[in-house]
């Protein structure tokens, strides 16, 4: 069962530190218990949003911004450093360590280009 603990955040935060940046606001929460999810508050560029957009992490090379598609592969690959996907949808067996997801900005507070 997908279940993100405290530690683990603590961990990609770190990661996540020496990836992003400088000038980017970023935050990193735990949602549900099952997901790890990065939202990018602002950033000193434009990331092709209007207001608000959540990435497909499956197929993150496709749908990452235009020009920053190398940064937010690393943003991902930071984001799963411990997670596992065991899953069998022949058998119809499901197991996976844990959730991600990246969205840029949110509802209530749209992404900002400083």
């Amino acid at each position: 069962m997908a279940y993100v603990q405290k530690e683990l955040k603590v961990k990609v935060a770190g990661l996540l530190k020496e990836i992003m940046p400088r000038g980017w606001r970023y935050s990193l929460a735990i949602k549900h218990r099952t997901t790890l999810a990065l939202t990018i508050q602002s950033a000193p560029v434009n990331l092709d949003t209007e207001r608000f957009c959540d990435y497909n992490t499956q197929q993150i090379k496709n749908t990452a911004p235009a020009g920053h598609a190398d940064l937010f592969i690393s943003i991902f690959k930071a984001m799963n450093c411990d997670n596992y996907n065991n899953s069998d949808l022949m058998t119809d067996y499901f197991d996976i360590g844990y959730y991600t997801e990246i969205n840029i900005g949110t509802r209530e507070k749209p992404f900002k280009q400083k």
